[in-house]
């Protein structure tokens, strides 16, 4: 079964504390979308198996074009995880 519309809520987003981020995302393609997510979150795209499978399958494709706010702007405001120093 395929679908017109993906659609993934970044409302609100977890993390070390709980950010707002405000963001909705739409696209007609899946990979796309989770491409576009990952990077957000600071996650290298090509790392994630399943996006790169589904792209060699021919469910959408991990290139895509932003409307609306830059992807850095949200990136910027992603919560990072914290890291134990000691």
């Amino acid at each position: 079964m395929r679908f017109h519309l993906h659609i993934i809520d970044a409302n609100i987003v977890s993390g070390v504390q709980p950010k707002r981020l405000g963001l909705v995302m739409a696209s007609q393609d899946p990979v796309a979308l989770d491409t576009a997510a990952s990077k957000i979150a600071s996650v290298n795209p090509k790392t994630i198996k399943y996006l790169q499978l589904a792209q060699k399958e021919g469910l959408g494709k991990m290139a895509f074009t932003t409307k609306g706010e830059p992807l850095e702007y949200f990136k910027a405001q992603y919560p990072k995880k914290a890291y134990k120093t000691s």
